[in-house]
C-alpha cells in the first residue's frame, strides 16, 4: 500500500481501533526506519573513538547489541501502540527520539575530547558483556 492509502484506510476504521492502529504504525514505520539508519550511523561515530591505546575494540559485539536494543524499542513501540496504549505517532518515533538523544550525548561527549562517565560505563559494560560470551565461546571448544 501507498503511505496515502495507509492514513486513508487508517482513517475509514476509525481512530481508536487496533486496525487502524495497525496502519498508522506501518506508516510511521515507513517514515521512522530510514531516519533510524542516519542517527544508529552517526551513534557509531562516537563509540568508534571508545577503542583507543586502553581499550580493547568491540566495534561488532557493540554494534549488534545497540541494532538488537533498537529493535527491542521499536517491537515495544509497536505493541504499545497497538494495545492503544500509546498513539502510533508517538509510539512508532519514540526509539528515533531515544537513540538521537544518546547520539548527541555521545557526540557532545567526544566533541569535548573527554570520556564521561556515561560513556566510560557504557563501554565497561559492552566491553564485559562481550567477554564473557567469548570466554563462554572458548569454553563450549
Amino acid at each position: 500500500m501507498l503511505q496515502s492509502e495507509l492514513l486513508a484506510e487508517a482513517d475509514r476504521l476509525g481512530s481508536n481501533t487496533r486496525a487502524a492502529a495497525s496502519y498508522l504504525n506501518e506508516f510511521h514505520e515507513r517514515l521512522a526506519l530510514p531516519l533510524s539508519c542516519f542517527i544508529l550511523t552517526l551513534l557509531g561515530f562516537p563509540l568508534g573513538f571508545l577503542s583507543g591505546p586502553r581499550h580493547k575494540t568491540v566495534g561488532i559485539p557493540l554494534g549488534l547489541a545497540i541494532f538488537i536494543l533498537y529493535y527491542v524499542l521499536m517491537t515495544g513501540a509497536r505493541t504499545l501502540s497497538e494495545s492503544l496504549l500509546m498513539p502510533a505517532a508517538f509510539a512508532m518515533w519514540l526509539p528515533n527520539i531515544i537513540f538521537l538523544v544518546l547520539t548527541t550525548l555521545f557526540i557532545r561527549s567526544i566533541a569535548g575530547e573527554k570520556h564521561s562517565a556515561y560513556m566510560e560505563k557504557f563501554y565497561d559494560f559492552t566491553y564485559a558483556v562481550s567477554s564473557k560470551l567469548s570466554k563462554r565461546r572458548r569454553e563450549s571448544r
